[in-house]
């Protein structure tokens, strides 16, 4: 018969804490995972250069630039967020929300590259590429 109480409860309670540990370990792992390779959509009010020409459907290679820590900080912004503004193809600026696939901080980066698709109301961009930053 076990016993009620002491060792053999404790040893079980402490376990328990260590699987939820490596649950949770594990889950934000793949979290990141799956964020850095795109899979993971994020939604933001990003400023896009869009030409009256671009028409619902149409996709464009864009690039974008991180923030630096001082421009983010009096923006409320993450440093190194690349979704602020989209440089598609020289056409005046419009204040839209995009839906992004891939990682919207990227500090370590120079420039990300992103194929854009104009939608009835906003648009889409997924990464294709970065330039990393030099050491």
């Amino acid at each position: 018969m076990a016993k009620k109480g002491g060792a053999t409860d404790a040893g079980a309670g402490i376990g328990c804490l260590f699987l939820v540990a490596v649950v949770g370990w594990l889950a934000y792992g793949g979290y990141t995972w799956i964020d850095s390779i795109g899979w993971m959509s994020h939604r933001e009010n990003s400023t896009i250069t869009a030409k009256e020409n671009w028409f619902v459907g149409e996709t464009k290679a864009c690039y974008s630039y991180p923030l630096d820590a001082e421009i983010a900080r009096t923006m409320n912004k993450p440093a190194g967020s690349v979704v602020q503004d989209i440089y598609c193809d020289g056409g005046p600026e419009h204040r839209v929300e995009v839906t992004f696939w891939g990682q919207t901080e990227q500090p370590a980066v120079v420039w990300a590259a992103w194929n854009c698709t104009r939608q009835a109301d906003s648009f889409a961009c997924k990464q294709t590429g970065a330039a990393p930053a030099k050491p």
